[in-house]
């Protein structure tokens, strides 16, 4: 389902009329003329809306006794075929019911069916030993979906406690060592036998009998090997060979050493790379969410906007109807911004809305949403995790639509009843005007079609005339003009 096609959004009734264009438009120019359409009556055109009431949801018959005999009508057949055909469909959904609340659990159902996969892999038959399970497709399986998920089930077993054949219970890696003949308690012993070994402590006479350049090697040896070589040297005023002898161990010794410098040093920098490529894919990932949320929430926006301007046109002006559409706009926008978020709260609080449960929608969008960035960045947007968070997302983001679509349209609503009442307000304004006598200093020019001294039934030049029109100029505070004419 394409998200920015959704308008069928709000579950609390249906939507609102669009407010007619004429019920805010301007009067006719020119002459004075009455407008071709009042704007009470489009008023009443833009938001008043026969209600009727709903009808019953309809039922298949269980059977098509009520037709007997109806067989022969042309359009019977067809009835009854269509019957069948409704008949089926039921049953079909019918058999589905059991597994709602797998897919409102679960909600995508490769999902579900990877899940499915994966518990049945756990007891594969071997080929060839019909008696014989293994578990190894299952961890194939599983370490592809989630990576470095079979180096937990390995750690995870290795602590496992089960009871030896002795009833003695512990975990599953100390039964191992004593199986290989170790002492489960003395691993930090194991862990350092080589340290152990070499005492690391040698006199200033000893250290004399030992060339410059390997001198450190000399150190690194155990005791044992440090009294063989200093043996040797002492010997070698007997025999020569003695001090090659050692000569040779010590270079060996230094040789031993410089390797083990260097894969320390190169352990070192691999850690050094590693460190560096996690904060560059820390970084690039950063990006990929902000680029991602940013899309997405245009695209929200895009769905809104059009749902919006599709069932409200505010003015015939286009300038003007883009402004009030994008008010609204601005208004949701602030639920996200917490210096102006009570803007947004006070005007959706006018129209009835309450925010009970968006925070923790939109918050659970973004979090799924950024998952599945994260994944995806990685390379890793095909795993489980991924699928999941994906699935999650795009369940909220459907929500997050459904309830700002109907704030929109709640917002919309009362704008454009406001807008009509003032279109009104306008036009009897406007009425009145159109029907009011003016003097001016000039003489008395009628700007209506109405001249209340013409109303005047006593004689020209009576007291009584005169009486009359000075009323009238008292009642338009026009002073004197009655005089003039």
């Amino acid at each position: 389902m394409e998200l920015n096609t959704i308008t069928d959004v709000s579950s609390e009734g249906a939507p609102p009329p669009s407010v007619s264009s004429e019920a805010v438009s301007a009067p006719a120019e020119g002459n004075g003329s009455e407008p071709q359409q009042t704007t009470q009556s489009a008023a009443e055109t833009a938001v008043e809306q026969p209600t009727e009431e709903a009808e019953a949801p309809f039922k298949v018959p269980e059977n098509d006794d009520d037709l007997k005999g109806q067989e022969n009508n042309p359009h019977v057949q067809a009835v009854i075929q269509l019957r069948q055909q409704l008949r089926e469909r039921d049953q079909r959904l019918d058999s589905v019911k059991p597994w709602q609340p797998v897919l409102e659990t679960i909600g995508d159902p490769v999902q579900a069916q990877t899940a499915y996969e994966l518990v049945k892999s756990l007891r594969t038959p071997v080929d060839g030993h019909p008696n014989e399970f293994t578990a190894r497709p299952f961890l194939e399986r599983v370490d592809q979906e989630r990576p470095g998920s079979a180096n937990q089930i390995f750690h995870d077993l290795l602590t496992y406690e089960v009871p030896d054949e002795k009833g003695q219970v512990d975990t599953l890696v100390r039964h191992m060592y004593r199986s290989h003949g170790l002492d489960p308690d003395r691993i930090d012993d194991y862990r350092n036998i080589d340290t152990l070994r070499a005492s690391g402590v040698v006199s200033a006479e000893d250290l004399r009998l030992i060339p410059q350049q390997y001198q450190d090697a000399f150190r690194s040896l155990s005791q044992d090997g440090q009294d063989d070589i200093l043996e040797l040297l002492k010997a070698r005023d007997t025999s020569p060979s003695y001090g090659l002898r050692a000569e040779e161990h010590l270079r060996n010794a230094q040789d031993a050493l410089e390797a083990r410098q260097y894969r320390a040093q190169g352990e070192l920098k691999a850690q050094e790379k590693a460190a560096q490529d996690h904060a560059e894919l820390q970084q690039k990932v950063a990006e990929a969410v902000e680029g991602d949320i940013f899309t997405e929430v245009k695209s929200i926006h895009d769905s809104i906007y059009q749902n919006l301007s599709s069932q409200f046109t505010f003015s015939s002006d286009a300038t003007q109807n883009t402004l009030e559409h994008s008010k609204i706009m601005a208004t949701l926008a602030t639920l996200q911004n917490p210096a102006y978020r009570f803007v947004a709260e006070n005007a959706l609080k006018s129209v009835g809305v309450t925010l009970n449960g968006f925070d923790e929608l939109a918050n659970r969008w973004e979090v799924e949403r950024s998952k599945f960035v994260a994944f995806k960045a990685a390379g890793q947007e095909n795993t489980w995790d991924a699928r999941e968070a994906l699935s999650k997302s795009t369940v909220a983001k459907q929500q997050i639509l459904a309830k700002l679509n109907d704030y929109a349209l709640k917002l919309a609503q009362a704008s454009g009843e406001r807008a009509s009442g003032i279109a009104t307000q306008q036009g009897n304004q406007l009425s009145a005007a159109t029907s009011r006598y003016v003097p001016s200093g000039a003489g008395q020019v009628p700007q209506g079609s109405q001249n209340p001294y013409k109303a005047n039934p006593h004689e020209i030049g009576s007291p009584e005339y005169y009486a009359f029109n000075r009323e009238v100029d008292r009642q338009y505070k026009v002073g004197n003009a009655a005089l003039l004419g």
